[in-house]
């Protein structure tokens, strides 16, 4: 078999089995604000009425929709501008081009970043990594409140949990007893909705951060590869995490 074609196979492989591919990009839509304006029973000069005319014109907004990716996290709330909601069963949002836009659960804020076509918990700490202590305990704090505690079909945030996680206060993620700090919500969060809410450890909330990162990038090398066919994957999977 042709390398190229081989591996565009394999990198499709990855992505089939990561529960799904990413949607079909961003999707705009246009939102309007007409600016006030005063009528004039008194003549103008045609450089007033221009002024007018340009000031009364709507001032456009574009809103665009990206996905959050800890694998696909659905009730997780996001706020950008005058957009506002929770996230689908896909993870998609809806942002305001050129700003920001916030994910919390409750009254536990996650952090902002750039709106864009694809955000991780990575990008919600400045320089972060998969090493970054935050960013694994924000993992594992994600992981524990799924409903059914099996994130490879991801992880849903039940409609009961949502309304517990409002009276929540705001959580240190890197607190170096994070898992002591977290025994209120656990429970809370098992009272609520009746499931088995665990923590799970820093090393396996790693491990499912690196691999939903590279599911999230599979597919995007593109060109030749010359080597022997059993070499495909272990090069595949180095040139995205390199990324």
């Amino acid at each position: 078999m042709n390398n190229k074609v081989a591996l565009i196979l394999l990198s499709s492989g990855i992505l089939a089995s990561c529960g799904g591919g990413g949607g079909g990009g961003e999707k705009t839509s246009t939102t309007s604000t007409p600016a006030s304006t005063k009528s004039s029973s008194s003549s103008s000069s045609s450089s007033s009425i221009s002024s007018k005319a340009a000031s009364s014109a709507a001032t456009s907004v574009a809103v665009l929709q990206g996905q959050f990716k800890d694998t696909n996290i659905s009730g997780l709330k996001f706020v950008s501008g005058a957009q506002s909601g929770v996230t689908n069963n896909t993870g998609t949002f809806s942002y305001e081009q050129g700003k920001t836009v916030s994910f919390s659960i409750g009254g536990v804020v996650l952090g902002s970043t750039q709106g864009k076509a694809l955000i991780t918990p990575i990008d919600l700490i400045e320089n972060g990594s998969s090493n970054h202590q935050a960013i694994q305990n924000m993992v594992r704090f994600l992981l524990m409140l799924d409903t059914d505690g099996y994130a490879d079909n991801g992880i849903q945030l039940s409609s009961a949990l949502q309304t517990a996680a409002t009276s929540w206060t705001q959580i240190d993620f890197t607190s170096a007893n994070f898992a002591q700090n977290l025994t209120t919500i656990m429970s809370a969060a098992s009272a609520a909705d009746g499931g088995s809410h665990q923590l799970p450890d820093v090393a396996s909330a790693q491990q499912h951060l690196e691999a939903t990162h590279l599911c999230n990038y599979s597919g995007v090398y593109k060109g030749n590869f010359s080597g022997d066919n059993k070499d495909k994957l272990a090069f595949l999977s180095a040139h995205l995490m390199a990324m």
